[in-house]
């Protein structure tokens, strides 16, 4: 019998046909992972878990697919954080933001729009291919046509995190990626095509299918990662910082109400500290080529955001690739007064996102 069922279990491999998908179980609020064989099945738990596992419970008494549930303990924190409350308490929190919160890019949950372009423009964050996604990569669902977009998270093969919008009824879930795109509808009635994953906007519009259905991929590094000597070197702000986001996320997942002021508060002092540190230049100050390219890139922002899309533009190294570095440091020594002579682009783009975070005029649709 031991000598037979290495042979045994090879013959049960056999009999599972493809089956890749993810599944929520509402009565034990658990997941389960559908796939062709228990090998492919333990492959994906292994990139959602981000680390190996030696003993997991695979169940191959499906004719079409082997399955194993997902441990939410063993998945990374901010993950099984988010999927353990699945809703918020209060709506407001949505896509883009869960991505940021999850990629260690915003401190903690609230109403996102326009910011996550920010993101991606700027160099915490650069464009990959689909064939070099990595657990905690972005995938963009963009339509010009309808000016609408959507953002998910790559965890595993086919596999992702997602937040469908800001309702408090849109759960946290993991969703099957190709089911979720055929779905997915961006207002106009019209679905995504399989065949426009990764497209760029040359590629895109050329083909019918895609002219304003496709995918752009992105991999983001963390205010921590970034910044780890401006952190260190101020530790007492960067405490607050986090405690703020600590704020957010009881106010939005446990609907704790009596932490509002508080958050304001502590919003207008990030702020009024990180401005004092940056000394935001009037947006009529910037040069000419610089005006224009914020104002393209980011037609929907009225005047008021302007001086913070300033700030955050001047010390990034890649302005829509359109002003090298050395263009920005110039930019830079020019707008910003010359008691900031010595202070580096970094430093500047330290407290320019501290800013940016805490310089919100909503943090929900709800109030």
């Amino acid at each position: 019998m031991i000598v037979r069922l290495p042979i045994l279990i090879l013959f049960i491999f056999s009999l599972c046909a493809f089956s890749q998908s993810i599944e929520f179980d509402k009565e034990s609020k658990t997941y389960k992972i559908f796939n062709k064989s228990c090998l492919s099945v333990k492959s994906d738990l292994e990139k959602l878990y981000r680390h190996s596992i030696s003993n997991f419970i695979c169940d191959c008494s499906s004719t079409n697919s082997c399955s194993s549930k997902v441990k939410m303990e063993m998945l990374p924190t901010k993950i099984s954080y988010l999927l353990s409350h699945r809703n918020t308490k209060l709506s407001g929190p949505n896509c883009y933001n869960s991505v940021m919160y999850l990629a260690g890019i915003v401190p903690g949950l609230y109403f996102s729009t326009n910011e996550i372009q920010l993101w991606l423009d700027s160099s915490f964050c650069k464009n990959i291919n689909s064939s070099e996604l990595l657990p905690g990569d972005f995938v963009s669902f963009q339509s010009y046509e309808s000016n609408s977009g959507h953002i998910m998270m790559y965890l595993a093969d086919n596999i992702y995190f997602n937040k469908s919008m800001g309702s408090k009824s849109d759960p946290y879930e993991l969703v099957n990626f190709k089911n979720y795109m055929n779905s997915y509808s961006d207002g106009s009635g019209e679905k995504y095509k399989v065949k426009c994953l990764n497209l760029t906007v040359e590629q895109a519009m050329k083909d019918e299918d895609c002219r304003s259905k496709y995918t752009t991929a992105y991999r983001c590094k963390s205010l921590e990662e970034e910044f780890s000597e401006q952190i260190k070197n101020n530790p007492e702000i960067w405490k607050s910082y986090t405690t703020w986001g600590e704020c957010l996320n009881e106010y939005f997942l446990n609907g704790n109400e009596d932490l509002l002021n508080q958050i304001k508060s502590m919003m207008k002092i990030l702020s009024s500290y990180a401005k004092n540190k940056m000394d935001i230049p009037s947006f009529k100050s910037l040069p000419e080529n610089l005006q224009r390219l914020i104002k393209e890139s980011h037609s929907g922002y009225n005047e008021n955001d302007y001086n913070i899309l300033a700030a955050e533009y001047y010390v990034s190294a890649h302005v829509k690739d359109s002003l090298s570095l050395s263009e920005v440091e110039q930019a830079f020594t020019q707008v910003f007064s010359s008691n900031y002579a010595n202070i580096s682009i970094k430093e500047m783009m330290f407290w320019s996102n501290i800013y940016l975070g805490a310089s919100r005029d909503k943090i929900g649709w709800d109030q």
